[in-house]
Formats: C-alpha cells, sequence, structure tokens
C-alpha cells in the first residue's frame, strides 16, 4: 500500500536538501519563550503558556515581520551571507581551481562547499559575475533546496557558463 504522508515520504523529497534542522528550530524557540517570556517559572501551567504566547509572543512576531515586510529591517541571514560573501571575494584568486565548478546551477566539488552554511565556496564567488556595481544583488538574491542553491538573474545570466576544470598542470 503506498504511504499518504504526502510531501513527508521519504521517496518524495528526495531531490531537496533541506535549509532547516526542525528539531533545532523547535528546541531554540521553546528556549526563547523560557527564557524572555518565563524566566520566573519552572515548570508553567499550559494555560500560562498560551496566555503568554497569545499575549506577548504572537504580538512580538507580528511586529518582527512587519518590519521584514516593510523593508524597514532586513533578514539575519542575509547580513551573514553578505559579510561571508565578501570574506571569500577576498581570496587570492590567481590558485589554480582542480575542482568542478557550475557557476549557473551554483555547485562546486570542493569540501569547502559541502561544509557551508551557505552553498557557496571561494571558487563560486570569484567567478560569479562582479557585483560591485550591483548594489540590490544582497537584497534579492533567494536561497532554493534544488539547484541552483542560489538564485539571482545576475547569477543564473550566464547560461554558456560550463563546467569548468582545471587539472592541467601549466595552464
Amino acid at each position: 500500500m503506498k504511504s499518504t504522508i504526502g510531501c513527508y515520504g521519504p521517496e518524495q523529497q528526495t531531490h531537496r536538501i533541506g535549509l532547516f534542522k526542525t528539531t533545532m528550530l523547535i528546541e531554540a524557540h521553546w528556549k526563547v519563550i523560557k527564557r524572555d517570556f518565563l524566566p520566573k517559572f519552572f515548570r508553567p501551567r499550559l494555560d500560562l503558556v498560551v496566555y503568554v504566547i497569545t499575549t506577548r509572543l504572537l504580538p512580538h512576531h507580528q511586529r518582527r515581520y512587519y518590519q521584514l515586510t516593510s523593508r524597514r529591517e532586513t533578514v539575519a541571514w542575509r547580513k551573514d551571507f553578505k559579510k561571508e560573501w565578501k570574506n571569500l571575494s577576498n581570496r587570492d584568486s590567481t590558485i589554480a581551481n582542480p575542482h568542478v565548478t557550475d557557476v549557473t546551477n551554483w555547485v562546486c566539488s570542493c569540501r569547502a562547499f559541502l561544509l557551508s552554511r551557505w552553498p557557496m565556496c571561494y571558487h563560486l564567488v570569484l567567478r560569479a559575475p562582479n557585483l560591485r556595481s550591483n548594489t540590490s544583488f544582497f537584497t534579492s538574491v533567494v536561497r532554493q533546496e534544488v539547484y541552483p542553491f542560489l538564485r539571482h538573474p545576475i547569477l543564473q545570466a550566464e547560461d554558456d557558463i560550463s563546467f569548468e576544470t582545471s587539472n592541467a598542470r601549466g595552464k
């Protein structure tokens, strides 16, 4: 009998890479509730927890959502992404690239790409088009769970970029 779980079935989402770890998010969320909204209670009753969530936590998140949607504030991951991009762009570009790198699909075969918080490494950043003139790149780039992991018209504009391997010793 076929599973009717939907998108949670293991056979249905094999091509995606999860951006979030759900258990960690839930534990962090409850930690914030206990620390910020219930600091004096060791084991609060359920009715108190529900009351605090509805009267204090929800208005807090609604205010934060309004700030983000009205562009008064940026999402925290964009700040970290921009900082990491700038750090990687300052690397030495004269070193030969022995890895398979594809800017259009935003993938690289190096270990740094696999271990990075953001799906990027200095091979990709150095091969990406120059973004110093484009100020809206860091506010409009989109993270995805499927290829390309980073989506932006500037990054996917060059369809002629193909896989590059520079294993040649003297080239």
